[in-house]
């Protein structure tokens, strides 16, 4: 695959994923959409962070430094991308669950950024 077409794929899902987060938002109530409205709001919500952060996350990396392949800046990309997806759902999650407390918050980042300095080190 090219970075091209992997580039216009993640544009791609990101917009279909905002579209059916929209279409989610619109069709189920929180109330009454029970457990599959939930998972199915935070997984497409999920996939759309995932995937506006790894386009972000390129282009903010490929106009900085020139000094990596793109390969191996789209993939530090899609790793952060992945990383910043997961702590923005899982603190609205926690959210919705009436759990979300500072110290939960901090507790969360920390392991996403020791999970990240084990990826840093590990290259």
């Amino acid at each position: 695959m090219t970075l091209r077409t992997y580039i216009w794929s993640m544009i791609g899902s990101t917009f279909v994923c905002f579209i059916f987060m929209v279409y989610i938002i619109n069709s189920f109530s929180p109330e009454s959409a029970g457990f599959m409205g939930i998972f199915l709001f935070f997984i497409v919500l999920f996939f759309f962070l995932v995937s506006f952060f790894t386009i972000c996350g390129f282009y903010i990396r490929r106009k900085k430094s020139n000094n990596k392949t793109e390969f191996t800046q789209i993939s530090i990309s899609f790793r952060q991308g992945v990383f910043f997806a997961f702590i923005l759902s899982g603190i609205l999650f926690l959210q919705s669950q009436q759990l979300l407390f500072w110290w939960s918050v901090a507790l969360f980042i920390s392991g996403v950024a020791l999970l990240e300095f084990y990826f840093i080190n590990k290259d």
